[in-house]
Formats: C-alpha cells, structure tokens, sequence
C-alpha cells in the first residue's frame, strides 16, 4: 500500500490490518520519518501484520527493491493498491 502515512492509505491499513490473515506492507517515503506518528503505533500494535516499507511512487528503482524484497520474504504479492498521490505545485495558487 503506497501512501499509507495518512488519509485513505492509513484507514485502509488499519481496516486490512483488522483480518489476522493479512500482511501489509505501508509504503511511506522516509521510514526514519514515520515512525512517529499513527501508522507507526499501528505497526506496533498489529505485530507482524503490518511492516513499513520505504517506497516513493516517483522512484522505479526504489518500487523495484521494495517490490523484490517482499518477493524474497513472502515469495509473492497479492494485491498492491497505489495509493501515493502527487500535487503538482504549480496548481497551488498564491495570495
């Protein structure tokens, strides 16, 4: 799950996090970052149900690692949900 640090990706987390049969992988940008807010009391709480992993939808190379690095533990990926959402800044007006 791209884009789990808040919003949507987060209540979804939370909610896939609820069925024990579930492993989440709540890719975040910056793990270091993260591991101060709710999704980080969540990894807590669910055990191993939920695992941060560093991921940027804007960087092949890193989707690729995180990609292959779960391969390597799980041996597959069942489901990703691409979360990340980007805002280009020039759409942001000034006053």
């Amino acid at each position: 799950m791209t884009g789990a640090g808040r919003g949507i990706g987060f209540a979804l987390v939370e909610k896939l996090a609820s069925d024990p049969d579930n492993i989440i992988f709540a890719g975040v940008r910056n793990v270091n970052l993260d591991a101060d807010h709710a999704l980080a009391r969540l990894v807590a709480e669910k055990g191993g149900a939920v695992m941060l992993i560093e991921i940027s939808s804007a960087n092949k190379d890193n989707n690729t690692a995180a990609a292959q690095l779960i391969k390597e533990k799980y041996g597959r990926i069942d489901v990703i949900i691409a979360n990340a959402g980007e805002f280009p800044s020039s759409f942001i007006g000034t006053r």
